[in-house]
Order: structure tokens, then sequence, then C-alpha cells
């Protein structure tokens, strides 16, 4: 493990390309070109690199072009999305391609249902769509996956049991069907699409929210009762705490919970609460929400509001402000809130300002990214910062490898970037972080059991400290 950025290694990439988009899995990534290439490492079980033909599923330790050798009209990609042990990516020409595990019909691509992992991509299905119709975005759960299209109709495929795809029923899909409509308004059309751990949610034309799937813990927001029954079709998610005339402008999923920002500015959550990770108990009681509850914002400056929502950690929910300062709540056993440099690690069921004493004085955060345990912000002068679980070395701060948790922001050593080097984005997997700085490079540290940091040599490395440059030889 690294607890430092190391830069990843770009050696196969062609002279002048370079990575413009990254996402972190579980246990691999994936990397966009700004050819619109697509290339992958780490871990390779299922096939989820996508750049093996001969399925020999070893895992590589520096990225590997996806091999699309047997598409003969793709002519780049646009946008990537990773699930547990599958990969997918939206090509130019608005077709979706998938690759890796398929035991649910995760990769959309044969209605012959035979489940096979794929090695290489194959294409999404799309006779669902209609002439005409391509898909505008992807979203990957745990084992389903949807797509959006130019219509503003959701197409969901992979697994069912939980009714996550939204169709009527709960039998896995190995082609994309639509997403019944029947509940939504004549006329109104999804424009966002998230999928959570086995829940999927849709932002519609006209504000309303609406999801589908599984409901344990009430995080489809549509039941007062508190019946907990799982959804097969949309319904809409419960708008009754929102303020008079306004409407959801945004959706973030997390495992189990989601939250919507509303148009004025207010941050609403529900479902699964039972780390605080709604926001909204000051009393500390953490029941699950089957409706949206208004965000507690006391600790606000006054006359700020909520700018964005981060909800992809598993038990915590962080929140950019108007200000420009920071807040998270829910689960900090391991610091993961950056708010509390006493270290009592207790969680917090209101949000709580993180920490920026360590952020250069007149900066702020522009962005915030959550991983397993994790959190990460850049700030406004390229800097990235950390806090939360260090076991790997995923805070990317200590050269000195002791892998404590840090309770507070602590900033990602950026030496490896070179003068003037600076973050544009981060993503974040359960055990590693990678970045993409501003001359177009990656660069991973944390976990590197399965060459998730895409670095070479390795010299067998099972985790770095500080960042390491992702090898970009192949590009």
């Amino acid at each position: 493990d690294e607890s430092i950025p190391v830069e990843v290694e770009t050696s196969a990439l062609s002279g002048g390309e370079n990575f413009i988009l990254l996402e972190a899995g579980t246990f691999h990534n994936c990397g966009l070109s700004s050819y619109g290439h697509i290339y992958c490492w780490g871990s390779d079980s299922s096939g989820q690199l996508g750049e093996n033909e001969d399925g020999d599923n070893l895992q590589e330790d520096t990225p590997s072009l996806v091999d699309t050798s047997e598409l003969t009209d793709l002519t780049g990609f646009i946008s990537l999305a990773l699930g547990n042990w599958f990969s997918c990516g939206l090509a130019v020409n608005g077709k979706a391609y998938c690759w890796g595990g398929d035991q649910n019909g995760q990769l959309g691509e044969n209605s012959d249902g035979d489940n096979l992992p794929e090695n290489i991509p194959v294409q999404v299905d799309n006779s669902a769509l209609g002439s005409g119709v391509r898909f505008v975005s992807l979203t990957a759960g745990e084992s389903h996956a949807c797509g959006l299209s130019s219509e503003g109709k959701a197409y969901c495929w992979g697994k069912g049991f939980y009714e996550q795809l939204g169709n009527g029923n709960f039998v896995d899909q190995n082609i994309p069907t639509p997403v019944d409509l029947s509940n939504l308004p004549a006329g109104s059309r999804f424009v966002e699409i998230h999928a959570g751990g086995e829940f999927t949610c849709g932002l519609a034309s006209d504000g309303k929210a609406y999801c589908w799937g599984r409901d344990n813990h009430g995080q489809l927001g549509e039941n007062a009762d508190g019946d907990n029954l799982d959804e097969p079709i949309p319904v809409a998610v419960d708008t009754s705490a929102l303020s008079t005339g306004t409407s959801f402008s945004s959706l973030v999923t997390g495992y189990a919970h989601a939250c919507g920002l509303s148009s004025d500015g207010k941050a609403y959550c529900w479902g699964t609460d039972s780390n605080g990770q709604l926001g909204e108990n000051a009393d500390g009681d953490n029941l699950d929400e089957n409706i949206p509850v208004e965000v507690d914002t006391s600790a606000f400056t006054a006359g700020s509001s909520f700018k964005s929502l981060a909800a992809g950690g598993g038990s915590h929910t962080c929140g950019l402000a108007s200000d420009g300062k920071a807040y998270c709540w829910g689960l900090d056993n391991k610091g993961q809130l950056g708010e509390n440099a006493d270290g009592d690690n207790l969680s917090e069921s209101i949000p709580v300002a993180v920490d920026t004493s360590s952020l250069t004085p007149g900066s702020q955060f522009i962005s915030l990214h959550l991983g397993g345990a994790h959190s990460c912000g850049i700030a406004s002068d390229g800097k990235a910062y950390c806090w939360g679980d260090d076991q790997y070395g995923q805070l990317g701060e200590n050269a000195d490898s002791d892998n404590l948790d840090e309770n507070i922001p602590v900033e990602v050593n950026s030496s490896v970037l070179g003068p003037g080097g600076s973050f544009t984005a981060l993503s974040l997997g359960g055990g590693h972080t990678c970045g993409l700085s501003s001359s177009g490079k990656a660069y991973c540290w944390g976990a590197n059991f399965f060459g998730q940091l895409g670095e070479s040599p390795s010299g067998g490395n099972l985790k770095e400290d500080i960042p390491v440059e992702v090898d970009d030889s192949a590009l």
C-alpha cells in the first residue's frame, strides 16, 4: 500500500494521450483517455478489465487497454460505470458496452441467458430502445446496471431479486428492459438515474424523485406507513417535508440510503440511519426514515445552504455548503467525518463542519468524494486532502507509513506531481484512492492487493502510502 500518491503507470498510452476520467471500483479501476480509449487495472477475476480474450483472468498491475477489436462501429468512449465485478462504458455513438461478471445478466447482452463472464466488451442489447434512440448516461449498482435514453426513459438489466430493475417483477434480466413509467405524470421524463446497492432512483423533469427496488431500510423514500415493502416499479419519493414551491434538483445514492438537494439549497435524506447518515436527528435515535427528512443545518454559517451532496460512503454522508465549508455526518469510527481533533470518533447524527485548519489560508473545498470509511476533498488551490481510515495508506499523506487514521483532513502528498501540479478529480474505492492531475496523469495510493494502483514496477508492494503514478505505457 502507498500512504502518499504514486503515479499510475501510463507508459501504455500513445504520445499525447492522457487520462480525462477515473473510476475506482472495489478491487479494480478504469480510466477514460483523451482519445476515447478505456484502460483498466487491478483484479480481473471475472474479466472486468476487458482486456484478455484468452480468458486467463490474471490481475493487471498496470493499465491495460480494453479490447475493442471486435467492435467495428466503435469510435470511442465518453463515460464509465463500474459495478462490483463488472464494468461498462458509454460510446460516442450512444451504444453501451459491458464486460466482466454476468451471473445476473448485468452485461445486458445475452438474450440466450448463458450468463457467462465476458473478458472483452460486448454490446448491451439496445433493441428495447427503438430506432434512433441512444443511451446518454449509465449507472451501475452492486449487480445491476441502468441506462438513461435520449428520450428520457430508463432501462435496467442484471439482478432483479429486489425489483431494482423497475420493470414490475423480481426476475434477473439479461438484456435491458424498460423501467415502468406508469407512476410518472404524462409528459414527464427522467433526467438523472442513480443505482444504489440494491435499489435505483431517478430524477424526473418535473423535479420529482422516484425510487424502486429494495426498501428494507426505507431507502425508496415513499411510504410513511413504514411497511418497507420492495417496489417493482418507480414510486414517487414523498415531498411533504420540502418547502412549498420547491423540488429536487439532484440526487445521490449510498448503499441503502439516498439524499436529494432541493431547489432552495436544502438537503433531504431517507433510508438507513444506523449511524446517523441521514443527518436529521440531534437526539441520536438513529431510526431509519421511510420518507425524506430535512438535514439539520444548525451548524451552518447564517445564510448559507447546501451546494452539493456526496453519499457514496457506506455509512456517512457529506455536503458542500454555499460558503465553501464542508460538512459530514454519520459513522465516524475511523475519523471519516473529519471534524474532531480530539479523536473521540463518535458518530454524528447532524452535520458537523470538517476541520479546515490544514488548508492553505484563503482556500476552500470545491468537491468532496467518499470511500468506504474515508473521505477526500479537492481545494480551490488544487490540493487534495483526505481523512478517516488509513489502514492501507489510502489517505496518501504519510511517507513514514505509520498508517494511523486521521480525524481531520491531511494534505495528500503531491511531491510526485512536480512543480505546479494539482489535482482536478478524485475517485475513492474501499481501501484505495485515485486522482487525476492537471497534466492528465493518474495517480493512486492505498491498498494494492490486486494491482489496483496501476504502478510499474510494483515490486510486490501490497500498499502505497503516498501517490504513485499510474503506468500509462499502454496508452
